[in-house]
């Protein structure tokens, strides 16, 4: 297709930009000559004035039968590579025409870049074809089946940058079967010699099926990245997240690129109407496996049946929140596969610095469970709890493993304040944090910040304000 240039008549024209290739056998090298050259008339701004920043006084030159090149072109740069060095000489020759026809560079950038995705993933095809080659090859030398350790379900492969006999090795598996005695088959495997034996990140028993955590479900890991010295791997999993891995430690993080949604800074009451407690209302609820959802900063009283639902979701973390459960009935939450689409494991979810709270008598359990064998429950922690009637408070279902029971002494709850003094025990013993009193809730700007008793208190009719 040729390199849209603009011409001196101020035409969109294409040319051809030539480069030497510097191999060490049949491998690239760094391009140590920053000059190209260029079939074609000599590239112009879009005034159809020459680019004479990249301007050689070199005459026309045969490069090869039926190659000759009618300009040279010099751009001193320290090229990392031959893309960053092609992409910076059509960055500057192309730029212009852009100018004049945005519409012919950019498919020309679409097409260049499916054809570089293209030949990347080709690549590795026929690397993951020449490693099962090798596996084959390397049987009759070590006696064993080597391929059986990855059981042929080889999704993606990487070379560490730093040390090529390091390898990783992304696997996807059909949950049918093994590797190395762990079941189900797949995640991300690592070889230090060069192919010929393969450990899995990290070692897991022969009775863990997942590998942690639980973002690659099934353990399918579908592609590789990897960067850095030492090598940190990014793994693509079927259908879900991106997944940060530290090799050294088999540490995993969660990165999806996005933050997470914010459910932030409501008063959220009488939900359910007159019948708040039967009639299955929540005053949150993450229906459908909503997921990646940080809930903080919220005041919920008279909140339904349950306070909040997580309905099949993961990555949700409800922190900094104040429940007030003093509504007979009122549950802390349902906690609650979905069964309306395919179970990708609840996980990851967490419950901590809360502060749950009635005036009457809780009920027998905060939750109420109903989940699979691949599901989790939350991580459940440093939550606050108190009942101004000093009446048990349930630890069962899901269970708090570091709960405070302390007053947070609240100034007055029965009509919405929930200000509190700086010594409160929320503060210094539960980790809670400040409500802010700049943002929301709209139409509530008289609503005391928390953390203080020195403002006014709210009305006495609040009732459910959305942001």
């Amino acid at each position: 297709m040729g390199v849209p240039f603009v011409d001196s008549q101020c035409a969109v024209r294409r040319g051809i930009l030539i480069s030497k290739l510097e191999l060490s056998g049949d491998i690239t090298k760094k391009p140590e000559d920053h000059v190209c050259y260029w079939m074609g008339e000599h590239p112009c701004h879009a005034d159809g004035s020459k680019i004479t920043s990249i301007q050689n006084p070199s005459a026309p030159l045969d490069l090869a039968p039926g190659m000759r090149a009618d300009f040279t072109f010099s751009a001193k740069a320290d090229y990392r590579d031959y893309h960053h060095k092609m992409t910076t000489y059509i960055g500057r020759i192309s730029g212009e025409a852009a100018k004049l026809d945005p519409d012919a560079v950019a498919k020309d950038r679409l097409h260049a870049a499916s054809a570089n995705l293209f030949q990347r993933r080709l690549e590795r095809i026929e690397a993951a074809e020449a490693l099962e080659l090798q596996f084959a090859e390397a049987d009759v030398a070590n006696g064993r089946r080597t391929l059986d350790i990855l059981n042929g379900f080889v999704s993606d492969i990487v070379t560490d940058p730093n040390d090529p006999t390091i390898l990783y090795a992304a696997t996807l598996g059909d949950g049918t079967q093994n590797i190395e005695g762990n079941s189900a088959e797949g995640g991300v495997f690592r070889s230090i010699d060069s192919g010929f034996t393969w450990t899995r990140i990290p070692a897991l028993p022969a009775t863990q099926l997942a590998l942690p955590p639980a973002d690659l479900p099934n353990n399918r890991a579908l592609s590789l990245g990897i960067a850095g010295n030492p090598a940190t791997l990014y793994v693509g999993t079927a259908g879900r997240n991106v997944v940060r891995l530290t090799p050294s430690t088999a540490a995993f993080t969660v990165i999806n690129g996005t933050p997470p949604n914010q459910i932030t800074n409501n008063i959220i009451s009488v939900i359910g109407g007159a019948n708040w407690t039967t009639t299955a209302g929540k005053a949150i609820y993450l229906d459908d496996e909503m997921s990646n959802i940080v809930v903080t900063g919220n005041i919920c009283w008279r909140c339904g049946e349950w306070a909040f639902q997580i309905h099949g979701g993961d990555h949700v973390t409800m922190e900094n929140n104040i429940f007030d459960l003093s509504s007979a009935g009122t549950q802390l939450a349902l906690y609650q596969k979905s069964a309306a689409y395919p179970d990708y494991g609840m996980a990851a979810n967490l419950l901590e610095h809360n502060i749950i709270y009635s005036a009457t008598s809780f009920p027998s359990s905060l939750y109420q469970v109903g989940i699979s064998g691949t599901d989790a429950l939350p991580t459940d922690t440093s939550n606050l709890y108190f009942s101004a009637n000093s009446s048990s408070i349930p630890n069962t279902n899901i269970v708090d493993v570091n709960r405070i029971l302390a007053n947070p002494q609240f100034t007055n709850p029965s009509v919405g304040d929930y200000s509190m003094p700086s010594n409160s025990p929320a503060f210094t013993s539960a980790g809670f944090q400040p409500l802010p009193t700049d943002q929301g809730p709209v139409g509530q700007a008289s609503f005391p910040p928390i953390g203080t008793s020195s403002k006014p208190a709210p009305p006495t009719n609040v009732t459910a304000v959305a942001n």
